[in-house]
């Protein structure tokens, strides 16, 4: 009986303590995606975290008391992603929040580990999530490895899109039981942002705190071009060319705080006629509009009722031009660039212009439009847009697929510097919330605008 306390008993509740640890590695997984999920649709998916274990009855035989495990957030540490500055040219102030920040854009984040206190299990990871990377983190190993164990949303190139999540809040407990984890979209969901390598940097550079290694980064995750950060635990990952930049924050647990106003920007037009609505938007530091916030807009005058409004709760402020002939500034507290928009009011019925002149653009290629349903993107391969009015002044173009019932499925926009056309060669779409259905039809609309607000339209359609 002594002989199978101290070998057969111990082994039998070391297969209890691994089992264990497998099923939290599963929880976790689905705390990070309910994390990740937190910050695409801004709503709250909790997971539960089974923190300890027990042993079987044993007559005659002694067991341990119950192992507990303990979950705990991380001290403050620093996401940044430097030599950024955004492709808006028609509509600057998100550039001007870029340049207010030097060009690097940073967070405070923290990390979240689950870490066990087995009795027989000597070499149980502690299981980290760090920068949407799940990890087992072996302290006492040679090297101390983080080897991940799922994979990364940092960067996707294949739609050349940066996805940044921020951990924010105070948690921290210790038991045997099961406790609820609720992910709290403090900046969500995110807003995209075109970006791009500010003035003559051909790269932009994204640092982010982990313990995983740059090789590791490589080989188990489909990062590449990693390299050891400026600090410790920090990588670096190196960025080519144009991304798509989403960033969001969620909380967890206690001591969270959402973030304020950084910027006030608009998706319309400058120039706006009499009698003709426009809208602003109030942005935190996350891209992300500011809603049920106690933030006010306030116009300068040649405005249709109150020149001072509060945001609605999609962070917006509607108003209405009185055709005054004189420009509209409207702003948010704040003495910097970031903080205002400009629109150029036009006096008179029409403010001297005649409307939109559709002649104005010319869609001379649209021919390649395809819907794959296993990678879940849509692809652009032939579209050329033409200035035809002899101003060279084309400065956005907007992509958007439709099902055959006629419900956005997936969008992108791209604003550039005035340009007499637009050619750009291969352009994937992709909604990460959208799985493209085989057989389904789709149509894909593409809108150009130029700088005096005249806009043309185009359609093609492809089953997938």
């Amino acid at each position: 009986m002594s002989i199978y306390q101290v070998t057969i008993v111990p082994s039998q509740n070391a297969d209890v303590e691994y089992q264990h640890s497998q099923t939290v590695q599963n929880q976790m997984t689905d705390v990070r995606n309910g994390i990740l999920r937190a910050a695409a649709t801004g709503t709250i998916q909790p997971a539960s975290v089974t923190l300890g274990t027990q042993y079987p009855s044993r007559v005659f035989l002694v067991n341990p008391p119950p192992a507990t495990g303990t979950l705990q957030t991380s001290d403050t540490e620093t996401i940044r992603l430097t030599n950024v500055a955004a492709r808006n040219p028609r509509n600057n102030e998100t550039n001007h929040f870029f340049k207010a920040i030097n060009s690097t854009w940073n967070t405070s984040t923290k990390t979240l580990s689950y870490e066990p206190n087995y009795h027989e299990y000597d070499n149980a990871p502690i299981i980290r999530y760090e920068s949407s990377i799940l990890s087992n983190y072996y302290p006492d190993a040679e090297d101390s490895p983080a080897i991940p164990i799922s994979n990364q949303v940092l960067v996707n190139e294949e739609t050349s899109t940066i996805t940044v999540v921020a951990l924010n809040g105070s948690l921290s407990t210790t038991q045997t039981g099961s406790v609820s984890v609720e992910p709290v979209p403090l900046s969500a969901p995110y807003e995209p942002v075109e970006i791009t390598p500010e003035g003559d940097a051909e790269t932009m550079t994204l640092t982010i705190p982990t313990k995983v290694s740059p090789d590791l980064m490589e080989t188990r995750t489909s990062l590449t071009d990693v390299s050891p950060g400026p600090l410790n635990e920090t990588v670096n990952i190196t960025l080519q060319g144009n991304y798509t930049l989403r960033t969001a924050k969620i909380g967890v647990g206690s001591s969270t705080t959402e973030p304020g106003p950084r910027y006030l920007t608009t998706s319309e037009d400058t120039v706006v006629q009499q009698y003709e609505e426009f809208t602003v938007s109030v942005r935190d530091r996350f891209n992300n509009p500011v809603g049920d916030q106690n933030v006010t807009v306030t116009a300068n005058g040649s405005v249709v009722g109150d020149n001072s409004t509060r945001v609605d709760q999609s962070g917006e402020v509607t108003y209405t031009y009185n055709g005054s002939g004189e420009d509209v500034n409207v702003s948010i507290p704040g003495g910097g660039d970031e903080h205002k928009v400009i629109f150029d009011g036009r006096s008179g019925p029409d403010g001297g212009n005649g409307g939109n002149n559709p002649d104005a653009i010319e869609f001379t290629n649209l021919a390649e439009f395809s819907a794959n349903p296993n990678s879940d993107k849509f692809q652009i391969k032939e579209v050329q847009i033409e200035d035809s009015d002899s101003d060279n002044d084309l400065v956005r173009v907007e992509f958007s697929v439709t099902d055959s019932s006629g419900v956005e499925v997936a969008s992108r926009t791209f604003r550039f510097d005035n340009s007499e056309e637009y050619s750009p060669g291969t352009i994937n779409i992709r909604d990460d919330s959208y799985d493209v259905k085989d057989g389904e039809v789709y149509t894909l609309t593409v809108t150009a605008y130029d700088e005096d607000g005249n806009s043309a339209s185009n359609n093609i359609s492809t089953p997938a």
